[in-house]
């Protein structure tokens, strides 16, 4: 796992804008477990960290990596998009150039410019090129475009890195500018974006971080809304962001008449509510496996798509009915195969025994839901396991 700063780089957009948000976040209850979309991420970080050190991607589709998923690690299956995001940045970075010093994934602190309080950060790969410095950032995710440009986060990693010079860690003694900031999103159409901030700029930004570490650390400091609430743990029970809602649905709530500026505030909120609604749904389905009854609501085993449960022996099945499925089993569904068995006229009953239905996480859903309830809850230990699939 990471070194987690309080004040770290991840959180830097959030802190900076509402100081009150540190503490809020500090008393907020923490998840029972990871989402599938983090879970997702670390993995993507896991292939590209595996690349980093043998220089090529190493993992194929179907394999598996061991993260850690809030309070325990736990597998998540390698994608194609895994091993092509790898390879994506292995390509824009290009091989290793003389004197060149790479830094993957190094967890690195500020001590040396003297904090208000211990801070840093661990970025994905810094690159020092005698006194040039460049920030490699990679995000996985697809919701949201990152920026390069003015980000808090990769400027809070440009710090760190400058930090690696002050601490005579590499060879250069000063740093020179302009510091390059590189967003790697490898399912973006435009995957590798760029932005450069001079030396100047830096300095401005170090004097800003620390005033608003400062902030954060005074006793009732201000929470401010605004579209950065989306990523924070504490949304759900903020006044600052309760209110904000309020005055924008007030203002705003008919679209008939909509000036831009009201259009304007309203986006601006947009993604924050959605994270809102989100959270309120993490929270019930939570409470809901610590085995608080949420009324109308009940848990019931999610589905995950058919898969196959002997790829070998489905092909056999196909071949034998006269199906010639070289060229596609591996790249089908059981849905799509079974489709072409009932054009056929073929039984699927045959084709069934190859697929698998796995089952997935407890979900929430309306008491009326046909779904057995699952009544499976959170212990010491973790989630209880759920009960044997029969199919």
């Amino acid at each position: 796992m990471r070194l987690h700063y309080e004040l770290g780089p991840s959180g830097a957009h959030r802190w900076m804008n509402c100081p009150g948000s540190v503490a809020a976040e500090r008393d907020a209850p923490k998840p029972v477990t990871g989402n599938a979309y983090t879970r997702e991420g670390t993995a993507a970080h896991e292939v590209l960290a595996k690349a980093f050190s043998v220089g090529r991607v190493s993992h194929s589709p179907g394999d598996t990596v061991l993260v850690w998923d809030g309070d325990d690690y736990c597998t998540v299956e390698v994608t194609q998009e895994m091993v092509d995001g790898a390879g994506l940045f292995l390509r824009a970075l290009g091989p290793q150039r003389p004197g060149e010093i790479r830094f993957v994934e190094r967890t690195l602190d500020l001590s040396i410019m003297r904090p208000p309080v211990p801070m840093g950060g661990t970025p994905d790969l810094v690159v020092v090129r005698g006194s040039r410095i460049s920030i490699w950032d990679y995000k996985f995710g697809r919701g949201v475009r990152v920026r390069p440009e003015n980000n808090p986060q990769l400027m809070y990693y440009a710090l760190l890195a400058w930090s690696l010079i002050l601490r005579r860690r590499v060879p250069a003694r000063r740093i020179r500018g302009p510091v390059e900031l590189v967003i790697v999103q490898p399912r973006l159409p435009d995957p590798v974006r760029r932005a450069y901030v001079s030396i100047s700029e830096l300095r401005a930004f170090r004097a800003a971080l620390f005033r608003a570490a400062r902030a954060a650390l005074r006793p009732g400091a201000p929470r401010v809304a605004g579209e950065w609430c989306r990523w924070c743990r504490a949304q759900d029970s903020c006044p600052a962001f309760r209110e904000r809602v309020s005055v924008v649905a007030a203002e705003e709530f008919s679209v008939e008449g909509l000036d831009p500026a009201g259009v304007a505030r309203t986006l601006g909120m947009a993604e924050a509510i959605r994270s809102w609604l989100a959270g309120v749904e993490r929270a019930a389905r939570e409470m809901a496996l610590r085995g608080v009854a949420i009324p109308g609501y009940k848990l019931v085993l999610g589905r995950k798509h058919r898969r196959w449960r002997d790829p070998a022996a489905a092909e056999a099945a196909c071949r034998a009915r006269g199906l010639h499925p070289v060229q596609y089993l591996s790249l089908r569904t059981p849905a799509q195969v079974e489709a072409q068995w009932l054009a056929q006229g073929l039984p699927v009953e045959e084709l069934a025994q190859h697929w698998e239905h796995p089952i997935g996480d407890p979900v929430l859903v309306p008491e009326d839901h046909p779904g057995a309830e699952y009544r499976g809850v959170v212990s010491e230990f973790g989630l209880t396991a759920p009960p044997s699939s029969s199919e």
